[in-house]
């Protein structure tokens, strides 16, 4: 449960009132995150923070202001799951003589309590509707019924699409010169003074305006603008910088213009003022927060309003603020010219048919080449490119090179891409389906040279072209490159109307999504150029529908957003793409189109640049250590350190860049360097101790091996050396604490020893194999030698003696004669049996040598 009283009660009761004024309160509660956004569209409309604490904080507006911004968030965060409840309700600001002040709330208000909000809810009180006008587009609905106390005096706020309002502040300040004796040394002096405001109003981007010689009139727009310019202005008139004391005056514009000078009536009367001191209308000063605080004054407070002229001065957190921004300022070089916005690259000092991109063929890569160059460089560059685009330098001098100036150029020339004739050459050679990858799948050139006409047309040969085109479509009706040529021509002839037909037509003939998507686009640019930039929002919604990956609509999307006043919803989606695409961040400096809102954006991103700055730094020393601990772990000579080794000397090379992508890169390349160093040591640690395993297993193997070695202790002498010696490199590896840098190398250096041991003793068991398996084969064929000489002996005793004996019992000569012959018979007859016997002993131990030796090793072990 809310209480609106924990936040009243944080306000010091004034003990005299001695102003009061009235205007209209905002209680906002949350759940969850609050976006950024949220309070910064609040501030844009001229509220200010009264009051926080935890997940509630109460906002003041001067005017009916506050109903604008209801409608801005409404629009935005209706359904995107933002939970947030605000209610707006009329007080009054009760003003103590030091300008201290509290809210007047009726008692009813004072004690509000609301649940925690589960959706966007916006309350609008019954006095808050009777003081306002009704606007279009705005409805307050009483709910039928309500939880609320007071049901019939809140109404429930809606919006509808058609509700757009940007905040429509602004200010002359008026610098003029106070009294000196001498009239030379105050011109000059002033003249010096003049200078330094109107190099700083270049800088910044304000608009000034040469009235009266002895005024410096200066337009400020919006209240980011406010704040920045009276910071610096004080700034100056407190420094070095002063040339001259001077009035510093901010009036409330009324809709005059400048340059036809100031009417008196909106002049104070300066004799009240004191010189070198900023006068701003007290709600001004109110909605700068912090930045500004107000000054004793010498003039009474009663019966002042609170648009009135107070004396502010530097806050607490002026220095907080001055540096809060990103130093980067869009000259006038490249903001104004004599044209309207270029259709192809967004400039305004040449026509589309003279556009420089017409003459660029190949997709430039320079935004990525940007994440290296200083923010401050950038914003040299700029301000040189601004120089010599005023001064017409030849584009062809300021797209060559390798300078921050012409890479900036380039990149500014880029940002656009996908409207220019470059991006068509690929596209009707594209065979692929999405974006961006489909630019990179292209046929042939030279398979359809029909489309030469592309060249008649970047050289303005537009009878020509358009014969040629009108034919193609006669020949290929359901061909959408000749409309979208078409396009291009009435779109250089100025004939916006009928390149819109071509390109419409075009894009119901695509047939694929990123062909659909690209004739959106271009459908959504022709939009924008043409300020319709609702109509230009849904087209390149509509063609990020189409095709997901094409960052380049989203990007325009909030380009519209900023065109149309939206700066802070556009800041949610520039830092949406940021997130993915840090170099993104680098277009938003450096796009001239983004000039109304550029200062507020540089403030904007400001936050996001400083944490991700923080990470990088903090990302550097993890890069130190990381590189200590990868030459720790990986030496040279090494498989992984030379890989290791160039990814730490690329990241090397961002330190100490101050550029949004190169800290984003510095952050993510350090995590995936620190992830992939962990794990491959982690990976290393265990193959060593896999190989450990493996060589304690192969030792084991050689063992057993050598016990079937016959005379091992002689053949197999040097074996047995090499396995003692590699025992004793296991036994250290075994004692090794193999997850310390030291203990891996060396038992990785005393595993590469013990693994060439086991190498040589593999090789000699080779060598001993053949030796083991010839004794083996002699081993068993003299014992199958030794039994069949045996048994053919027996054999043929037994036969020779039987077949004699029958001989000579029926006395037959043959007998006789072996009787008689019977020791050379003998003699012979031992031989040949012995013959035979070694024949067959060593085929028989052929056949089964295998089975004998496995069954002896067997045996063995």
């Amino acid at each position: 449960m809310y209480n609106l009283s924990q936040l009243t009660g944080k306000l010091t009761e004034p003990e005299k009132t001695e102003m009061v004024a009235q205007g209209y309160a905002a209680w906002m509660t949350w759940s969850q995150e609050l976006p950024d956004s949220i309070p910064e569209t609040l501030q844009s409309f001229g509220g200010w923070e009264v009051a926080r604490e935890g997940q509630q904080s109460l906002w003041m507006f001067p005017s009916q202001d506050v109903l604008h911004a209801c409608a801005q968030m409404y629009r935005w965060y209706l359904n995107a799951g933002v939970q947030v409840h605000i209610r707006v309700f009329t007080a009054k600001l009760n003003f103590g003589p030091d300008m201290s002040y509290s809210l007047g709330l009726e008692e009813r208000i004072r004690s509000l309590s609301v649940e925690y909000p589960r959706d966007l809810e916006i309350w609008v009180h019954a006095k808050v509707k009777e003081n306002i006008v009704p606007r279009p587009g705005i409805k307050l609905e009483q709910a039928a019924s309500s939880f609320l106390p007071e049901e019939k005096q809140w109404y429930y706020f809606r919006a509808t699409e058609q509700a757009v309002f940007t905040p429509s502040f602004s200010w002359l300040f008026i610098v003029r010169p106070a009294a000196l004796e001498s009239e030379a040394e105050q011109d000059e002096a002033w003249n010096r003074q003049k200078t330094v405001l109107q190099e700083m109003c270049a800088r910044m981007g304000f608009e000034t305006f040469a009235g009266h010689r002895d005024h410096f009139v200066v337009r400020v727009d919006g209240i980011r603008q406010l704040k920045n310019w009276s910071l610096e202005l004080l700034a100056i008139f407190s420094g070095r910088d002063k040339h001259l004391s001077c009035y510093l005056l901010g009036l409330d514009n009324p809709g005059i213009n400048p340059a036809e000078g100031i009417p008196d009536r909106l002049m104070p009367d300066l004799k009240q003022m004191e010189p070198d001191c900023l006068y701003l209308p007290l709600k001004n000063i109110l909605q700068m927060g912090r930045a500004l605080e107000i000054l004793p004054d010498a003039r009474s407070s009663q019966d002042k309003k609170i648009s009135d002229l107070f004396r502010a001065g530097l806050g607490p957190a002026y220095k907080e603020e001055l540096q809060a921004r990103l130093p980067v300022c869009l000259p006038a070089g490249l903001t104004r010219g004599g044209f309207a916005t270029c259709f192809y690259c967004g400039l305004k000092n040449h026509a589309p048919g003279d556009c420089p991109t017409r003459q660029i063929f190949n997709l430039d890569y320079a935004l990525e080449q940007l994440a290296r160059v200083d923010v401050h460089e950038i914003n040299q560059a700029l301000e040189s490119l601004g120089s010599e685009v005023s001064s017409s330098v030849s584009w062809d001098e300021l797209l060559r090179g390798s300078s921050p100036s012409r890479l900036v150029m380039r990149a500014i020339m880029g940002i656009n891409y996908p409207a220019q004739h470059r991006t068509f050459r690929l596209m009707r050679r594209s065979r692929g389906r999405e974006w961006p990858d489909g630019l990179k799948q292209l046929t042939d050139p030279q398979e359809d040279s029909r489309w030469g006409v592309m060249e008649n047309l970047r050289m303005k040969q537009t009878g020509f072209v358009r014969n040629s085109l009108n034919r193609l479509c006669l020949k290929h009706p359901k061909d959408f490159r000749p409309r979208t040529m078409l396009g291009f021509l009435a779109l250089e002839e100025n004939d916006f109307k009928a390149a819109r037909g071509y390109w419409e037509e075009a894009a119901r003939l695509g047939y694929t999504p990123m062909q659909q998507a690209y004739h959106h686009y271009l459908l959504a640019r022709l939009a924008e150029t043409g300020q319709d930039f609702s109509r230009a929002f849904s087209l390149y919604q509509q063609a990020q529908k189409n095709s997901p990956g094409m960052l380049e609509a989203r990007y325009r999307q909030g380009v519209c957003l900023v065109k149309n006043g939206d700066v802070d919803q556009a800041m949610s989606i520039f830092l949406e793409l940021c997130r993915d695409t840090p170099e993104i961040f680098n277009q938003v400096l450096i796009d001239p189109e983004l000039a109304q809102g550029h200062q507020h954006l540089m403030i904007s991103l400001y936050s996001s640049w400083r944490e991700r700055r923080k990470k990088a730094r903090s990302a550097e020393e993890t890069l130190q250590n990381l590189n200590r601990k990868a030459r720790a772990w990986f030496p040279e000579g090494h498989p992984l350190h030379d890989g290791f080794q160039t990814r730490i000397q690329g990241l090397e090379g961002l330190t100490s860049k101050e550029n949004y992508a190169a800290f984003v890169r510095m952050e993510q390349g350090v995590k995936e360097l620190q992830r992939d160093l962990e794990k491959a040591v982690g990976k290393e640690v265990h193959e060593v101790k896999k190989r450990f395993a493996r060589l304690e297993s192969d030792l084991k193997d050689i063992t057993s091996r050598l016990e079937a070695i016959p005379l091992k202790s002689i053949a197999a002498g040097k074996v047995y050396r090499l396995l003692n010696e590699s025992r004793s490199l296991l036994e250290n590896v075994r004692g090794l604490n193999t997850s310390t840098p030291h203990g891996y190398r060396q038992a990785r250096d005393e595993l590469d020893q013990a693994g060439k041991c086991a190498q040589l003793m593999q090789k000699r068991l080779r060598s001993l194999r053949l030796f083991r398996d010839g004794v083996l084969f002699l081993y068993f064929m003299t014992r199958s030698f030794f039994w069949i000489l045996l048994g053919v002996l027996l054999a043929s005793t037994l036969i020779v003696g039987l077949g004699t004996y029958v001989g000579l019992r029926r006395e037959m000569e043959w007998a006789f004669s072996i009787l008689e012959q019977r020791r050379s018979l003998l003699q012979l007859g031992i031989m040949l049996v012995a013959m035979l016997s070694l024949a067959l002993a060593a085929i028989r131990t052929t056949m089964v040598f295998e089975r004998l030796k496995s069954r002896y090793l067997e045996g063995g072990k």
